[in-house]
């Protein structure tokens, strides 16, 4: 989730919008993510892009066009990702409520000529919680600490993610006069033992072998000390989970690109390619959230999955003036049309889960639409639907006068 998330975006003229395209702070949404967690949205995630989108507009507060919030916006914007915080476990209280009290409080604290000191100072009030927050979300967990996900990943795209991308050979590049051959091993630049430091708690996970109390040992001595057994090792060992979740694996993948693991940018630009091209079939891509240093940080999502909720945005066949549609709340991704309804036709059943929308899915969705009765034939409702449909395509160009 990201900050801009937080705004709806009018994609047409909308009465006291001045312009298409006008990016508004969605007041309800922030309301109700104050008051309670919202089903389908993860409050560390909700956490996460809220905590950028009040450093930001603080920090650029005072300077002419910075910000986004006007004074009410910020304080409901605060107001909410205390709520949020509070319900991960984290207390947040800053000495201000608004714009107005954070000037207040600057100056009192004798920061009101510098910039700099100012944004020393919001630097020093969210880098606690924003390292909080991303201990909590990768920070080590025992392997049922993290959530099972969908199922969508074949057993064919986890073998290929296992055996991994072609020979290093195919990745040669030139380096200093002579050839690199990057290493590909998924625990980068650290041993196997510290990289699965960083997503799991080795000394709660039970060894293989008796002469090691935990997964720690077991690891460390067959596969750091005597480097035992196939590099593949990790997509088949239960206690990992990598062939049971969806969420484990994807998460494990964008591990192997952090900047702490790998610093080669060439080789993380060549796995993350070859990470995509590969989860594409199952609907995944692994995306770039953050950045440390310069450097990318990544984690996963649906490809054009969204927010969840069924598909319900798919707008067509228009036979008269443009829609007006606004979005009516910029955190579920509901769009609501306010002119021209009747121009148009909207699908409103879920997308199918293979993602291919049949004739047969719309013209039954058609059928009830325009309650026609089931005595009549699916080839005659077609028709009228597709007499329908031509309308949208009418125009003087595609007309051919008969003699």
């Amino acid at each position: 989730m990201k900050p801009e998330d937080f705004f709806k975006v009018f994609l047409d003229d909308h009465p006291g919008v001045w312009a298409s395209g006008l990016k508004v702070f969605d007041a309800d949404a922030a309301e109700r993510l104050a008051r309670a967690a919202v089903d389908g949205v993860a409050d560390l995630d909700v956490a996460s892009a809220l905590t950028r989108l009040v450093h930001r507009e603080l920090e650029g507060f005072g300077t002419s066009g910075s910000t986004s919030l006007d004074d009410d916006g910020i304080a409901l914007a605060l107001r909410s990702l205390r709520a949020v915080l509070r319900r991960l476990g984290i207390e947040f209280r800053p000495p201000f409520q608004d714009f107005r009290s954070f000037h207040d409080h600057w100056k009192r604290a004798g920061m009101g000529g510098s910039w700099g000191a100012r944004r020393d100072y919001l630097r020093e009030l969210f880098s606690p919680v924003l390292s909080r927050l991303d201990d909590m979300e990768s920070g080590p967990v025992t392997a049922r600490q993290v959530d099972d996900g969908d199922h969508r990943i074949t057993e064919i795209t986890r073998r290929r993610l296992a055996e991994g991308p072609p020979p290093a050979s195919h990745y040669v590049k030139e380096f200093d006069g002579g050839f690199h051959l990057p290493d590909l091993h998924w625990s980068g630049d650290l041993d196997e033992v510290q990289f699965l430091g960083r997503l799991y708690d080795l000394d709660l996970l039970p060894s293989k072998d008796i002469r090691h109390a935990t997964a720690r040992g077991d690891i460390g001595q067959h596969r750091v000390t005597n480097h035992d057994g196939e590099d593949d090792w990790i997509f088949s060992d239960e206690r990992f989970g990598l062939a049971d979740s969806d969420t484990r694996l994807l998460r494990f993948l964008a591990e192997t690109l952090h900047p702490a693991v790998r610093t080669d940018q060439w080789v993380v630009e060549a796995l993350h390619s070859y990470y995509n091209q590969t989860l594409i079939y199952d609907g995944y891509e692994i995306v770039q959230v953050d950045e440390i240093s310069g450097s990318p940080v990544f984690g996963h999502r649906r490809i054009g999955g969204g927010v969840s909720g069924d598909m319900k945005n798919l707008i067509f066949a228009s036979t008269g003036p443009k829609p007006r549609i606004v979005v009516g709340d910029a955190i579920s991704n509901d769009f609501v049309v306010t002119r021209n309804a009747d121009k148009i036709l909207i699908y409103d059943r879920p997308l199918p889960r293979s993602a291919a929308l049949t004739w047969a899915d719309v013209v039954s969705w058609w059928r009830d639409k325009e309650k026609i009765s089931e005595s009549v034939s699916d080839f005659n409702v077609g028709s009228k639907l597709w007499w329908r449909l031509a309308k949208s395509v009418k125009s003087p160009s595609h007309l051919v006068r008969r003699r």
